[in-house]
């Protein structure tokens, strides 16, 4: 059988295989789709112009014209599934817009967790509300539906219940979350989990809350959200950690009850300029505009990523998927397993204890700025 050795394919072959190769030379996801549509759109034009040998871009008139159809619809197929995607990548880099109540809790996970608005408006807005509570009324208590909530203003009393008997009163403010035991579902035995809770305003409160629902699916979502959760605990245990009580009718600091009670943490501040995200980096609002091919260029240099021996790469790429989604259940047993043993007291005796002694020594103070009810 004679082997026949072909001159080399035309300009068009050329010009997608030089893209096919880069698609798999970066690490950034749009630059990627753009490669590989590109290789497709090359692709196509090879096989509409004939399969022009080199260096003819067109196949000539002495030669016959071949079309080979299911070349055709493969090439389309390409441009399609990677084209559109890459349309979807640049359409979320646009300016999400907010409304004002949206914009300051957005900036606290923008400052706590780095969300971009796009992220917070289609991943934690669903199921979630905003709601505002005169003094004295009913926030929440075990009856109502399982809700995290946040409070943006206001002042609020919160009693907590164990389970085993006995409780303590929480005082909150502007920044706080509770309850604490429902953030379980992003696989943290933060504890708190044998705890009821009844919440009612101290004073005009407004809050924003998502329901348990809503944060089972983010749970079991894409890893960056779990991740993002994970840093607002992080926070909210910080905060925790620097409780600081005051007496009286005044608070360290000098503030009186009648401005705490206007008194809105700084995290829901106005972003300063130097807080604002580099107009390159993707979920700015501004990555590819006004300038999408100085962008996409800076983009492609600092994202480029050959091959081995030329790069050690990146090790445990997809080793995201262990961080799962966890039943609150079995992180419950996890937590009281991890809390026992011969070293330790139990957990449930250690409430009791700290119970006693808060209410012994610490019932008639109220709470300053820095609380965080963790419950």
């Amino acid at each position: 059988m004679a082997t026949l050795v072909l001159s080399p394919s035309g300009p068009w072959s050329q010009i997608a295989s030089f893209f096919f190769l880069l698609g798999g030379s970066f690490a950034d996801l749009l630059i990627v789709r753009l490669m590989l549509t590109l290789a497709y759109v090359f692709l196509l034009a090879h096989v509409l112009t004939g399969f022009a040998p080199w260096p003819f871009v067109y196949q000539q008139a002495d030669q016959p014209f071949l079309i080979a159809v299911d070349s055709v619809v493969w090439a389309v197929l390409g441009v399609y599934v990677h084209g559109s995607s890459l349309f979807r990548l640049l359409y979320e880099e646009r300016y999400v817009p907010l409304s004002e109540e949206e914009e300051e809790v957005w900036r606290m996970f923008y400052r706590r967790a780095r969300i971009s608005r796009l992220l917070f408006k289609e991943q934690i807005l669903p199921g979630s509300s905003f709601r505002s509570y005169q003094p004295g009324e009913l926030i929440v208590d075990p009856t109502m539906p399982q809700r995290l909530h946040l409070i943006v203003q206001g002042r609020a009393h919160g009693i907590v219940k164990l389970k085993q008997g006995g409780g303590f009163d929480v005082r909150m403010v502007s920044g706080d979350l509770f309850e604490f035991k429902h953030l379980h579902l992003f696989g943290v035995p933060v504890g708190f989990i044998d705890r009821d809770m009844t919440v009612h305003a101290k004073s005009h409160v407004r809050t924003f809350s998502i329901s348990v629902e809503r944060l089972k699916q983010m749970a079991g979502g894409s890893a960056p959200m779990r991740q993002a959760w994970l840093t607002v605990i992080i926070a909210g245990l910080a905060r925790q950690a620097e409780l600081n009580y005051y007496r009286g009718e005044r608070t360290s600091d000098g503030m009186t009850l009648a401005a705490l009670d206007e008194w809105r943490d700084p995290v829901f501040s106005p972003l300063l300029p130097k807080e604002l995200p580099p107009a390159h980096t993707p979920g700015s609002g501004a990555c590819l505009w006004p300038k999408p091919l100085l962008t996409l260029g800076r983009t492609m240099r600092r994202t480029f990523s050959p091959p081995f021996p030329f790069t050690k790469g990146r090790s445990g790429v997809r080793h995201t998927a262990m961080n799962t989604q966890q039943d609150v259940e079995l992180i419950g047993e996890t937590h009281r397993f991890l809390s026992s043993g011969p070293a330790r007291s139990q957990p449930h005796d250690v409430d009791i204890v700290e119970v006693q002694r808060v209410q012994s020594k610490e019932m008639a103070i109220a709470a300053g700025p820095s609380i965080i009810a963790i419950v």
